[in-house]
């Protein structure tokens, strides 16, 4: 472990700089996380993090708190809509087509009320779903931190 946090310390030292793309995956997180931990006490803390943070259970609370915010999101400018049908057709270009691309499709073509269901559902499928999310871009970058850090990093932090 002490091997470990030694590189950590010295990956950490130049300054961190957001990504510059509206991406939400893991990099997105994991640069969220850096942020977090070099503004908060650099490298111990920054571990700390990580390491909370590498449970499923606590990755798929971030991920729906998200989809929360997008919905209200959609219900706000239902024009969205517009933006997650070119995100679900680029998705298919780059990865092909999957079983969870034609749900979100269908859910989508629906009409809000379908896709803000289908966003705050906190059951299985809805888990699933959220898995291959077409809604990269609906939110911006520093919302999804803000999420981040008040899903993931206060439950952390109430565990130490």
């Amino acid at each position: 472990m002490r091997v470990r946090l030694g590189k950590l310390a010295i990956a950490t030292r130049r300054p961190f700089q957001p990504a510059t793309s509206p991406r939400t995956g893991y990099g997105a997180r994991l640069s969220s996380l850096i942020a977090i931990g070099l503004e908060e006490g650099g490298p111990v803390q920054l571990y700390r993090i990580l390491t909370c943070m590498a449970s499923h259970e606590r990755i798929e609370r971030f991920s729906y708190a998200l989809h929360v915010r997008i919905a209200e999101l959609i219900e706000a400018d239902p024009s969205l809509l517009n933006h997650v049908t070119r995100n679900i057709e680029l998705i298919r270009e780059k990865r092909g087509d999957s079983v969870l691309l034609r749900e979100w499709e269908a859910i989508v073509r629906a009409g809000v009320a379908a896709v803000v269901r289908a966003l705050r559902d906190a059951g299985q499928r809805a888990t699933e779903l959220r898995s291959a999310s077409p809604f990269t871009g609906v939110i911006t970058a520093a919302e999804r931190d803000k999420i981040f850090r008040s899903e993931i990093t206060a439950e952390c932090r109430s565990e130490e």
